[in-house]
């Protein structure tokens, strides 16, 4: 299973949850976690 976090200090919070989503729609199946 492929994992993906993403840490992004300088993002706000609904930035990081688009990059997530897009991530998600990218790659199915992925476990991937974003922190701002």
């Amino acid at each position: 299973m492929t994992r993906l976090v993403y840490i992004n200090p300088n993002a706000t919070e609904a930035m990081t949850a688009s990059i997530v989503a897009a991530a998600r729609a990218a790659l199915p199946g992925a476990e991937i976690v974003g922190m701002t």
